[in-house]
């Protein structure tokens, strides 16, 4: 009985740390570095920039932080999520550089948030895109968003040409 209950413990253990490992690789966008806006400016993250194992979270707050600016090669993280949060606004445009988020869900656009994205050179890559209410914009560059679903919630979205190269996903 006692080996049991030292197994069961050491099994609690390993899950309470792994839970949290999880939960704190994320990293919120704050806008805090001042005019720049910039994705690879640590000053504008609460927890410093996103890598490729961590969650970036853009529009979590409950007020407009502004819009975060990727103008470099090599900007990345596993998972881009865009005003997940109700009355948010999730802004991101590229002027050059890329940007590739992982194979995990991104989420853009939900709970009464509303995400946009404009693309005006460089490269967006994300792998795997849950859309609700966003507007992106294409003026140059590449946009890839493989494995997009444009349904949530149990309603159904409709994706819009707006212009040109501009789509809107709206949950109307």
């Amino acid at each position: 009985m006692q080996a049991c209950n030292r197994k069961l413990r050491g099994i609690l253990t390993a899950l309470v740390v792994v839970a949290t490992v999880s939960l704190s690789q994320a990293v919120n966008w704050t806008g805090g570095g001042g005019a720049d806006r910039d994705w690879s400016n640590a000053d504008n993250w609460d927890t410093g920039v996103p890598t490729a194992s961590v969650l970036a979270n853009i529009g979590t707050a409950s007020k407009r932080v502004g819009q975060a600016v990727v103008s470099h090669p090599g900007a990345v993280c596993v998972r881009l999520h865009l005003a997940r949060v109700a009355s948010t606004t999730g802004e991101l445009e590229l002027m050059s550089g890329d940007l590739t988020a992982g194979s995990q869900q991104s989420d853009w656009g939900h709970n009464g948030g509303q995400a946009i994205v404009t693309v005006r050179g460089g490269s967006l890559t994300d792998g795997n895109v849950q859309a609700n209410d966003c507007v992106v914009t294409q003026e140059a560059g590449r946009v890839t968003l493989a494995g997009i679903n444009a349904k949530g919630n149990g309603f159904a979205r409709t994706v819009r040409r707006v212009a040109r190269w501009a789509y809107e996903i709206t949950g109307r």
